[in-house]
C-alpha cells in the first residue's frame, strides 16, 4: 500500500510540476500575443497616418495645379483683353471714317 500511495504521489507531483511549466509557456505565448498585437495596432495607425498624409498631399497638389491654371487662364483672358482693346484703336486710328468703307 506506500508503494501505491508513493507512486500516486510521485504520479501527482509530476502532474503538478508539468501544469506549471505548461502554464509559464502559456504566459509567455500570451505576452508574444499581446505585443504582436499592439505591433499590430501601432502599424495600422501608422499606415492609416501614411495614407492620410498621402491624400493630403494629393489635394494639395491638385489644387496647386487648379489655382495655377486658374491664374494662367485669368493672365492669358487679360492679356486677350488687352489685345482686343488694342486692335480696336488700331482700327480707329487706320480706319477713322468706318462708314465711308462699308458696302451698300
Amino acid at each position: 500500500m506506500e508503494i501505491f500511495i508513493t507512486v500516486l504521489i510521485t504520479l501527482l507531483f509530476v502532474a503538478i510540476i508539468g501544469a506549471g511549466i505548461n502554464l509559464v509557456r502559456l504566459n509567455r505565448k500570451a505576452e508574444e500575443l499581446d505585443t504582436l498585437k499592439l505591433e499590430m495596432v501601432d502599424l495600422h495607425e501608422q499606415i492609416n497616418r501614411n495614407i492620410e498624409d498621402m491624400r493630403r498631399d494629393l489635394f494639395d497638389r491638385i489644387n496647386g495645379v487648379i489655382s495655377s491654371t486658374d491664374r494662367r487662364f485669368d493672365k492669358l483672358y487679360n492679356d486677350l483683353s488687352v489685345s482686343v482693346k488694342r486692335l480696336k484703336e488700331l482700327d480707329d486710328i487706320v480706319n477713322p471714317n468706318k462708314d465711308l468703307l462699308k458696302n451698300k
